[in-house]
């Protein structure tokens, strides 16, 4: 065999292998994990379809229960924000930020009111997985982290 030959076989050799690379991770990137809370959640408990129905309902309520809070802090804090141009508003400021507290704490309430709401959806069997769950919930809750902007 010359070496012409040789490096022919090598490079097609190569090549084939770098197309089989390829179409493994390309196959094996179609499987990626749940992107959504609500998918995470429902893939770690197992939530079978008359569960996930519920949980959708859960969700549901507990949007629109949120919603409502949230615009009650947004006015809030443009009546906080409003008081920045006028002057002798310090007991304005003080009600305003002991109200936006309140609110900010029903809204924590609520969390944990929908949580323990899915718990109560699980069986005894997916309890446990509820319990390892719930230590997980912060991260996967949280917001993901934002990039650093460009000066």
């Amino acid at each position: 065999m010359t070496k012409l030959r040789l490096y022919k076989l090598l490079t097609m050799l190569l090549f084939v292998g770098n197309v089989a690379l390829l179409a493994f991770i390309w196959q094996s990137g179609s499987h990626r994990p749940p992107k959504s809370p609500k998918e995470i959640i429902a893939v770690k408990l197992n939530l079978n379809a008359d569960q996930m129905q519920h949980y959708e309902a859960l969700i549901n309520s507990h949007r629109a229960e949120l919603k409502t809070k949230e615009e009650k802090m947004r006015t809030l804090k443009l009546q906080l924000f409003q008081t920045l141009s006028s002057s002798d508003t310090l007991n304005q400021e003080a009600e305003i930020v002991a109200e936006l507290g309140t609110v900010h704490m029903s809204i924590e309430k609520a969390h944990l009111k929908h949580f323990k709401s899915l718990k109560a959806l699980c069986t005894p069997a997916q309890i446990p997985l509820f319990d390892e769950l719930s230590k997980d919930l912060a991260k996967i809750l949280a917001p993901p982290p934002r990039k650093n902007p460009k000066d």
